[in-house]
């Protein structure tokens, strides 16, 4: 016997996942810091959890949706050496710089 949701039933369990999602990131977010360590920006819409060293590409690769939160939740004191919150705006800010910094390298205009 194959059981379906009725839209009723997929729209409630849609919503009380996209509730989780939130909560989620609430405490990834309150454990950070709760604003952007640049500018103070704290509105939670546009606070993104960034990697210190830029090396999320190994978490990204890791691991899938919100695992990465829940496995950063359960270490926050290592978290909180790799993570840090920045808005949208100062994520965004850095990634430019570095992609500036990296071409000025490559191009031996600096170097170390």
């Amino acid at each position: 016997m194959l059981l379906t949701l009725t839209t009723h039933e997929r729209m409630v369990s849609s919503n009380r996942n996209k509730r989780h999602c939130i909560n989620v990131k609430k405490n990834m977010i309150n454990m950070l810091g709760d604003k952007c360590i640049n500018c103070g920006e704290d509105d939670i819409d546009v606070l993104q959890v960034d990697h210190i060293n830029d090396d999320g590409k190994k978490d990204r690769d890791k691991y899938t949706g919100l695992q990465f939160f829940r496995e950063s939740l359960k270490t926050p004191i290592e978290s909180k050496k790799r993570l840090q919150i920045l808005c949208a705006n100062c994520n965004i800010r850095k990634q430019r710089i570095r992609e500036e910094f990296d071409r000025l390298e490559k191009h031996k205009i600096i170097g170390f």
